[in-house]
């Protein structure tokens, strides 16, 4: 396996359509057949209780646990610079490019037509690292706006849930001086108590998520070694325009850097190109390319081609390969589109009916203060209708983010993330 096979085979895991690692590598022989302990060494016991006693838990306080305090300050990060700091920053991607620069000086004694040969296959090496990188440069600036919208909706997540929270204290102080009172309540306390703790279970989650998300985020737009949060600092326009599904789809025929690649294959592919050709076949299935001439036959077919005109046959066929796997990415991207054109219409709706759901609850709200202040309305009515708004207003955030990130993922769908972005001038 050559150099630059090496460099395409991890390139090319984003063009074959993997999403997710699998681990398929078998146990070794010592793991598998040598254990190093006896099962006969090991106690025989009945089933055990498992649960939890409260005597171990005697000296947790009662009441609802601390939060830790929340930063002062973040380093603040739109959209756009996160799309550029990600796609500059995609290492792998840097590293291809730089591939593409390994050995392309030929010779200084080739005679004129060797070399321009030579440097015809160099420029064929450096287009195809190139459309590779620039594909996944595409999918990291993808990743790391569907992290910065997720970190988004988590920041807006806790900052309703504490709103949540905050209602929930004035109501249980309310709630205890009315008990003490003796008069009735018409929720049980206890009931009350159990929100609380949901709220700050909820709460919990959201911070795990605003760090494992900060972390995530940090990562995919280069940021090393830091532990400082970053904050979404703006949302782009909404546009509520309905998306042209077919003109979608013939941007991402243009623009898509993995259809340019197999496309420049299928255009651009002959005799002096068919090694590589098939390290690229091999990088999409490992059975693809795993048969024909050896190099020194390539030499021979190279010269009956130039002396005779004739095509060898297995240029044909991997030109055959080739326009498969092109037709089959395509499909695949179609597919892509639609889905993405399809959830940003879903979360539009979402909006639409979030957005009537609040200013509903808002006249709610206020037709229930005005009773309050009559002396018609209990407080627990008003604790309620508050605590319905606040969920609302969050539901409404989830909606705007599911959209955004929609609107990314059909962005990403089209080849559109790497376009709008500068590619870094990166040294030899």
């Amino acid at each position: 396996m050559g150099r630059t096979q090496n460099w395409l085979m991890a390139g090319f895991v984003g063009l074959t359509g993997v999403t997710g690692c699998v681990h398929t590598a078998k146990p070794s022989a010592n793991c598998a057949s040598d254990p190093s302990v006896a099962l006969a060494s090991l106690p025989m016991v009945s089933r055990p209780d498992l649960e939890p006693s409260l005597d171990m838990l005697q000296t947790l306080k009662p009441g609802v646990m601390p939060m830790q305090p929340l930063p002062g300050s973040y380093r603040g990060l739109t959209e756009a610079m996160a799309q550029t700091m990600a796609v500059q920053s995609c290492g792998l991607a840097n590293s291809l490019e730089r591939e593409g620069h390994v050995g392309s000086d030929g010779p200084s004694k080739w005679r004129h037509h060797a070399y321009r040969k030579h440097q015809e296959s160099e420029q064929f090496r450096r287009t195809i690292l190139h459309l590779t990188a620039q594909d996944l440069r595409n999918r990291q600036a993808g990743a790391a706006l569907a992290a910065y919208y997720g970190l988004a909706e988590a920041e807006v997540s806790l900052e309703r849930l504490g709103e949540s929270a905050a209602q929930m204290q004035r109501t249980l102080t309310m709630a205890k001086d009315t008990r003490d009172r003796g008069l009735p309540l018409p929720v049980k306390y206890e009931e009350l108590l159990r929100r609380e703790l949901d709220l700050e279970s909820n709460r919990a989650k959201s911070l795990h998520a605003i760090e494992d998300l900060n972390g995530k985020l940090r990562s995919l737009v280069g940021i090393v070694g830091e532990s400082e949060r970053l904050m979404p600092m703006e949302l782009p326009m909404f546009n509520p325009a309905p998306v042209n599904v077919d003109q979608a789809i013939h941007t991402a025929m243009t623009y898509r850097p993995d259809l340019q690649l197999f496309r420049y294959l299928e255009s651009e592919l002959s005799t002096s190109n068919l090694g590589l050709t098939r390290e690229l076949l091999g990088s999409v299935n490992a059975l693809l390319g795993s048969a024909g001439a050896e190099d020194w036959k390539l030499l021979l077919l190279r010269l009956s081609e130039i002396c005779f005109g004739d095509e060898p046959a297995e240029v044909q066929q991997r030109r055959n390969q080739i326009r498969s796997v092109r037709q089959e990415r395509e499909r695949q991207a179609i597919a892509e589109v639609r889905t993405a054109v399809l959830d940003l219409e879903l979360a539009m709706k979402r909006l639409a009916i979030s957005r009537d759901k609040l200013l509903n609850q808002q006249s709610q709200e206020a037709d229930i203060r005005k009773r309050s202040a009559q002396g018609l309305a209990s407080f627990l009515e008003e604790a309620n209708i508050r605590q319905e708004v606040i969920q609302t207003r969050l539901e409404l955030s989830q909606a705007m983010m599911a959209w955004q990130r929609a609107r990314i993922a059909l962005k990403q769908s089209q080849g559109l993330l790497v376009h709008e972005v500068p590619i870094p001038v990166l040294p030899r």
